[in-house]
Formats: C-alpha cells, sequence, structure tokens
C-alpha cells in the first residue's frame, strides 16, 4: 500500500510562495496514481484532496478567518470539510486567494510577525531551487531512454 499525501504550502517553509493545485487536480493526480500502480498490486490511498484545500487555506491564512473557523466550529458535524467550505464563503473568503494563489517573494505576509533566524530571503532562495529542480527532473523523465 502506498499512502499519498497532497501537496499542502505552509507558513514559514519555503513552499510558502507556492500555489496549491485546484482540488479536481489533485483528485485527477491521485486517480492516475491508483490506475498506473493498481496492475502492480500497488494499493494507493491519498488525502481528501477538499480537505488538502482547507489545510493550505488555513496554514496560510490570516485573521480574517477566525470568525469563518469559529462559525464552523460551532456547526453541528464541525469537523465536516462542507462546514469549514460554507463558512468560509459566507465570510467572503476564498481558497483561491490563500491557498491556490503564487505569492511574490516581496508579499507581506501575516506570519512574517514571528522571526526566523535565516528570515525570508533564505525561504526564497530554498523555494526556487526547489523549483529549479523540479523543473529538471521533469525534463529527465520527458526524454527518451
Amino acid at each position: 500500500m502506498l499512502n499519498v499525501s497532497c501537496f499542502v504550502p505552509k507558513a514559514q517553509t519555503p513552499m510558502q510562495y507556492s500555489a496549491q493545485a485546484e482540488p479536481t487536480a489533485l483528485r485527477d493526480k491521485l486517480a492516475y496514481l491508483r490506475k498506473q500502480l493498481r496492475p502492480k498490486g500497488i494499493e494507493v490511498r491519498g488525502d481528501s484532496p477538499r480537505w488538502a484545500a482547507l489545510e493550505a487555506t488555513f496554514s496560510r491564512g490570516d485573521r480574517r478567518q477566525a470568525p469563518a473557523i469559529l462559525a464552523a466550529s460551532e456547526e453541528a458535524g464541525n469537523a465536516a470539510v462542507g462546514a469549514f467550505e460554507r463558512a468560509l464563503r459566507d465570510a467572503g473568503l476564498s481558497s483561491d486567494f490563500y491557498a491556490r494563489r503564487e505569492r511574490p517573494y516581496d508579499e507581506r505576509l501575516p506570519w512574517e510577525t514571528v522571526s526566523l533566524p535565516n528570515g525570508p530571503q533564505y525561504l526564497s532562495a530554498q523555494d526556487l531551487k526547489a523549483k529549479h529542480r523540479d523543473q529538471r527532473f521533469r525534463e529527465l523523465a520527458a526524454s527518451p531512454a
């Protein structure tokens, strides 16, 4: 069995600037892995793409989310994804803004009040390095053997 997690950009990491894929794209990627690995006898289990979207929304969020989180937590079945999605929507907030938007390196981030020993320059440099490695991997994977 293979457990697969959806990519969730998080604050105070080099990936805090990266955008998360749409839940439908994450679902398609999990389906692709299942289709490719099932014939090899490997069962693939994955995170809920909708829950991963909320996780990214909350992890890169700001104080505007507080009333929505409180409202969802007071709703019956408060651990349900739908409760949080509704509460965010009712508050006029969007996962598109928090989770699925690539952030520029010079954007002021809500969590910058927490100091890092190496600062945002280190994180942005690490993000660029990771993007370069990803691009190189894609080039190598696409070239014939």
